[in-house]
């Protein structure tokens, strides 16, 4: 029973970001076109980036349909750093060697990527940076442990609830760094 429990859950999490399809996890070749060919034999460093970015896409909406938040907004984070690393070699023909998204999100914007890429990143940065630089527990406690402003309540009787921490910005950001994908790769 709990298996099939498990199953509907995945697969309501799931049809609530709007389900496979639309996130581009059916068949991801016809839904990012830019980000193929990958050569997984290749030592060329953006290739691999490339290929990370399809892995840590699937693993980040698989975490999210199976309840894990927090994990998913940090895989989304990751995800939006990995893309820009692409996009701004795409750009200038040169590696990003070292950075942090926040560092990386400079660069971009000093050579003029496009401003719609930029604030997709810096919206996934936000609920990234809160989640892995403790801000909200840092600024307030409380609200960090009931699990912050966009924890979802399910109300299973009238006596028992079910508190799903964050779900709301890893909700956020899973669309935003689907919107980012579809950007760059799509």
């Amino acid at each position: 029973m709990e298996d099939n429990q498990s199953k509907d859950n995945l697969d309501s999490n799931l049809d609530e970001l709007g389900g496979m399809v639309f996130l581009g996890l059916e068949n991801y070749s016809s839904a990012f076109p830019k980000l193929f060919p990958i050569d997984l034999s290749s030592s060329d460093s953006i290739n691999s980036i490339k290929y990370s970015v399809l892995i840590l896409w699937h693993e980040t909406v698989y975490a999210y349909g199976y309840g894990l938040s927090q994990i998913s907004i940090m895989g989304c984070r990751a995800i939006a750093e990995k893309i820009l690393r692409v996009v701004y070699h795409t750009t200038t023909g040169k590696t990003l060697e070292n950075g942090t998204l926040g560092v990386i999100i400079r660069e971009c914007e000093k050579v003029n990527i496009e401003s719609k890429i930029v604030a997709l990143a810096k919206q996934i940065k936000e609920y990234g940076d809160d989640r892995a630089h403790s801000n909200l527990e840092r600024k307030d406690p409380v609200m960090a442990n009931l699990g912050g402003d966009s924890r979802v309540v399910e109300i299973l009787t009238p006596s028992k609830h079910l508190i799903h921490p964050y779900k709301g910005n890893a909700k956020q950001s899973i669309l935003s760094v689907r919107e980012l994908l579809f950007a760059v790769f799509g």
